[in-house]
């Protein structure tokens, strides 16, 4: 709510004035209340020809509507100044407010209960009435706890607040304000109160605020808060809307201009800031939270967040920040713009095929027609972008992206010494990547591990296909061969996939013991539970079998540990991060060469033979040199990991 005033006066650059907390600091222009920047508009404040009810700003929500207006049984919790109910737009409507009891008995000022007024009308409007907002049918709740300034700026006021709508069972927290700081860093007890949001399962929403810059706000910094950027109406990010490393990670912008929305007169009018533009998402991860109790699925307000960071559209590279780089609007953007339909597309096909509902399956079929039309983004080109991590995540100093997020990763090098043998490069996935770039191609389900000095630790690549096509349906004996043919395939061809098939998986020998496996495998399921597939498969190449060529893969993946782990420490990662060993894939990969191309990816001189026991190497490579030839065939074994 603390948003600056005007976007005609910009002030001082948030790295301009590092070192004091902008809270108890001079701020450069007028402190605004209300959190909202003036309209730009010369009509008067009830005039709504120049703005959008909100489901017209937002792509898709006529659709979802079509389907499900909200859900009574979700709660919506509203940190914001006091509501005018009267309005005629509530009527009906399932609002109250919670009692904020910490509060002296003051009234509140007159933009407080504006601001409220607008964001209630944007979430709970009711159908028919003078304004239909973007989840009129379920619950609200709201803690009026931004009454004046002070209150605003107040972060034990806004914890306490937080705790209240947590205990009165809210599934989404709505916070209208933003605390400058600049310090990088909030009250305890308010990032106590966003954990205990996060641990009992509530998603918190809060705006990014309109400093101009690369400024970090509370709560929007913390990054379990799904924060909020404001663009234009034709898409570009306002200067105003704050950006940078604070919410890279866990942000997305949506409309944040000509939105229109109650006024306590009775009235509508639109307004303009990220505090416009916050209230739409939280109103469209409503719907989508509704929709999937809708389709048969738990409603997971923190699936639902992750759906949103996954579907967002990216904004296109340009240099709007006048720096030379050309990505300035990428930055700005965040992780890209809000996608409403993309999401509710994830959503009714997860929830058809989850239910096994014939009837809810054509119901839902001819929706996600119509969401695709209702769509104003471009067809995705390549690979679906089918899902990013929820936000990068700490593990063992390095920290895990995706090639999506982080596509200047794909040519980094990376210490792959004792990884893998030169010879797995030319087997056929290691030609396709080397010549196409697969991994780049799919960059949604690449996954990185970048340490503290910037180098990477580790990498995972997967390939989405379609396990349940006619004449598959089941795990191939060519492992990685075969599945990525099938992925290729199915690209090519447009069909929706169903499994994601993890086909490498590399660490570094500097990063051994530091639990990157585990998590990069957990990743690679995040990405693919969020996009709604069914499991990821892998054809794991287990880390010690090298050193026995001569056993049987499947005598070998039988053995564990006391604990009854496997004793390979590959498979023991993967069953670890909850996979279970299901067959053999006997010709995973097939390597062939003339002698000459074998001498030089091995040393060796490749001139008896019969078997040779090639250093790395799984399995005996059959040479012959009658036909100057050898060839080697691999073992994996197959490790599923379910989704459900």
């Amino acid at each position: 709510m603390p948003d600056r005033s005007t976007p005609s006066i910009r002030p001082a650059s948030c790295s301009e004035t590092r070192g004091e907390d902008a809270a108890t600091a001079t701020p450069p222009v007028e402190e605004s209340a209300s959190g909202l920047l003036p309209s730009e508009s010369t009509d008067p404040p009830e005039a709504p020809s120049r703005g959008h009810l909100p489901a017209e700003a937002v792509d898709g929500a006529g659709i979802v509507h079509e389907h499900t207006r909200g859900d009574p049984e979700l709660t919506v919790g509203v940190v914001e100044g006091p509501p005018e109910l009267a309005h005629p737009c509530f009527a009906g409507a399932d609002v109250d407010l919670v009692d904020c009891w910490w509060l002296p008995s003051t009234p509140p000022t007159d933009i407080a209960v504006e601001h409220g007024t607008y964001v209630a009308s944007m979430l709970f409007g009711q159908p028919d009435s003078p304004f239909e907002g973007l989840a009129p049918h379920c619950r609200g709740r709201f803690a009026a706890a931004l009454t004046d300034d002070t209150t605003v700026l107040d972060p034990i006021n806004t914890a306490r607040a937080f705790e209240e709508l947590i205990e009165a069972g809210a599934d989404i927290i709505h916070f209208s304000a933003a605390h400058p700081t600049l310090s990088n860093d909030t009250h305890h007890l308010l990032k106590r109160a966003i954990d205990h949001a996060e641990r009992a399962d509530v998603l918190v929403v809060a705006p990014a605020g309109n400093d101009y810059g690369e400024c970090d706000v509370a709560p929007a910094f913390l990054h379990t808060v799904l924060a909020v950027g404001a663009h234009r109406r034709d898409g570009t990010v306002f200067g105003f809307s704050n950006w940078g490393p604070a919410y890279e990670d866990h942000g997305i912008v949506a409309p944040g201009e000509d939105v229109l929305g109650a006024t306590p007169a009775g009235g509508v009018r639109a307004h303009k800031g990220t505090s416009v533009a916050a209230p739409l998402v939280t109103g469209a991860a409503a719907l989508l939270m509704s929709l999937r109790r809708h389709s048969g699925l738990p409603a997971d307000p923190l699936a639902v967040r992750d759906l949103l960071l996954a579907t967002a559209r990216p904004c296109p590279p340009d240099d709007g920040d006048g720096d030379g780089d050309g990505d300035g609007e990428r930055k700005r953007c965040l992780l890209g713009r809000l996608d409403l339909a993309a999401a509710a597309r994830r959503i009714l096909a997860q929830g058809a095929e989850n239910t096994g509902h014939p009837g809810l399956a054509r119901s839902d079929g001819a929706a996600l027609s119509a969401v695709r039309l209702a769509s104003t983004s471009p067809a995705p080109t390549g690979a679906p972008a089918l899902g990013e991590p929820a936000r990068p995540q700490k593990v063992g100093g390095a920290t895990l992206t995706t090639l999506a997020h982080r596509p200047e990763l794909a040519a980094a090098p990376m210490n792959t010494a004792a990884c893998a043998p030169e010879f797995l490069r030319h087997d056929l996935v290691g030609q396709w990547d080397g010549e196409s770039n697969v991994a780049a191609r799919f960059a949604d389900y690449a996954v990185v591990a970048v340490d503290a000095a910037g180098e990477i630790a580790g990498r995972g690549w997967a390939l989405p296909f379609r396990m349940a096509a006619p004449l598959r349906g089941h795990l191939p004996d060519r492992g990685w061969d075969q599945t990525a043919t099938w992925a290729l395939c199915d690209v090519q061809a447009g069909v929706e996939p169903d499994t994601l098939a993890l086909v490498a998986l590399v660490v570094s020998p500097d990063h051994s013991g530091d639990g990157l496996g585990e998590a990069l495998v957990t990743a690679v399921k995040d990405i693919a539970r969020t996009a709604g597939l069914r499991e990821v498969v892998a054809a794991v190449r287990p880390a010690a079998k090298h050193r026995e060529p001569e056993t049987p893969m499947a005598a070998y993946a039988r053995r564990t540990q006391y604990d009854g782990l496997p004793a390979d420490p590959w498979l023991r990662v993967h069953v670890r991060a909850g996979g279970h060993i299901a067959a053999i894939a006997p010709a995973s990969i097939t390597v062939s060469g003339s002698l000459a191309q074998w001498r030089s990816w091995t040393g060796l001189p490749f001139d008896t033979a019969g078997p040779v026991t090639v250093p790395g190497a799984l399995a005996p490579v059959h040479c012959l040199p009658a036909q100057d030839h050898a060839a080697y065939v691999e073992p994996h074994v197959w490790v599923r990991h379910p989704l459900g």
